[in-house]
C-alpha cells in the first residue's frame, strides 16, 4: 500500500509539473534573440532535421509569429496571413533579424512587427 501511495505521490508532481511548463512558457519571449533561436528550429522542423526540443521550440516560434501577425491584421496594419506557411513566417522574421541585427535587443514582438511590416512595405523583405 506504501508504494502505490508513494508512485500515486510521484505521478500526481510530476504532472502538476508538467502542467506548469505551459504556463511558465506563456509568459513570452525576453527579447527576440530568444524568438530568433526558436524559429531556426522552425526550419530544422520544415526539413525533418528538429530534436523533440527543436520541434517544441518550432511550435512556440509559430504560434508566437502567427499571433502577431494576426493581431497586425486585425488592426489592420498588415494584411492576412492565412496562408503564410510556420516556415514562411519563420523566414520572414529570420532574414529581418540578419539584415538587422539591432532588433534582437528589443522585444520580441516589436522586433516581429518591424519584420512584418518591413516585408509587406518592400518585395525584397519577402
Amino acid at each position: 500500500m506504501k508504494h502505490i501511495t508513494s508512485v500515486f505521490l510521484f505521478a500526481s508532481s510530476l504532472f502538476a509539473f508538467a502542467l506548469s511548463i505551459p504556463a511558465f512558457a506563456a509568459g513570452g519571449y525576453g527579447n527576440a534573440r530568444d524568438l530568433q533561436t526558436d524559429c531556426q528550429a522552425t526550419l530544422k522542423f520544415s526539413r525533418k532535421q528538429a530534436s523533440a526540443a527543436e520541434m517544441y521550440a518550432s511550435g512556440y516560434c509559430y504560434g508566437f509569429l502567427s499571433g502577431v501577425a494576426d493581431t497586425l491584421a486585425l488592426n489592420e496594419k498588415l494584411p492576412e496571413t492565412e496562408d503564410a506557411t510556420p516556415e514562411d513566417l519563420a523566414h520572414i522574421v529570420l532574414r529581418y533579424f540578419d539584415q538587422h541585427p539591432e532588433v534582437l535587443r528589443l522585444s520580441a514582438a516589436t522586433a516581429v512587427k518591424a519584420a512584418f511590416t518591413h516585408a509587406n512595405s518592400s518585395p525584397q523583405g519577402r
